[in-house]
């Protein structure tokens, strides 16, 4: 690991940004929960839309939501509090030192992944883009748009969170950040794995200091569990 980040700087008590933190996650999960879940824009918009492409485009929309709202309005509120861009660990400088646990990990979980995906209930879940619009191009689009939604909930549960709740909460906001995080997973294996990615995540965002390359792993892992879920679909 990389030397621990330098304190947050703020312009704001502690207490206060907490709060902040607080309040801002109810608003917006409360807002992603009611108008933004996948399979009510699906129901929604799937009696609006026809023609090629539909179940991309409403997968896009879904990235949209999260991204403006886990992301582009959050990183303003950030900024808006005097949180900067490094301080939201949106710094590259980590990945020279990070490059060979990311390449480790992401390596170790493929077999792991491709074991899982003989089970009943991996295939239930995954993979999360079924639809008869098939092809490669169209799975690297919908790759594209999970990337982006991604980084929107890297940015705000390790970003954005962690730089709120750190000042007061010390150690203790990575477990505090990982409750909502949990809360936005609805497999049932999903949110069991979620509490010790969450943590792990955010302990890694804590000693480096970047959310970059936790990003990456959870990019690439995702992808691998997507792959592995077209695959078994159309074995």
């Amino acid at each position: 690991m990389t030397n621990p980040p330098a304190p947050v700087r703020i312009r704001f008590r502690p207490w206060l940004l907490a709060a902040v933190a607080v309040l801002w996650t109810v608003i917006l999960l409360g807002f992603l929960f009611r108008f933004a879940e996948l399979p009510s824009l699906t129901a929604y918009l799937g009696r609006l839309w026809r023609g090629p492409l539909v179940q991309l485009q409403i997968r896009a929309v879904w990235m949209g939501f999260h991204l403006v709202g886990l992301g582009l309005c959050s990183f303003l509120l950030a900024r808006r509090l005097g949180v900067s861009a490094t301080d939201l660990g949106l710094s590259f400088s980590a990945l020279r030192n990070e490059r060979n646990r990311i390449v480790w990990i992401t390596c170790g979980c493929l077999p792991i992944v491709c074991a899982l995906s003989f089970l009943p209930a991996f295939q239930r879940a995954y993979p999360m883009f079924r639809s008869s619009e098939s092809g490669v191009f169209v799975t690297l689009l919908w790759l594209g748009i999970y990337a982006l939604y991604l980084f929107s909930i890297e940015l705000y549960f390790r970003g954005f969170l962690l730089a709120l709740l750190s000042p007061l909460g010390g150690g203790f906001a990575v477990g505090i950040a990982m409750i909502p995080y949990v809360l936005t997973h609805r497999f049932g294996p999903e949110i069991v794995g979620s509490v010790p990615v969450g943590i792990l995540l955010g302990i890694w965002r804590q000693r480096c200091g970047s959310i970059i390359p936790g990003l990456l792993t959870h990019l690439l892992i995702a992808t691998e569990i997507e792959l592995c879920g077209l695959w078994q679909l159309h074995r």
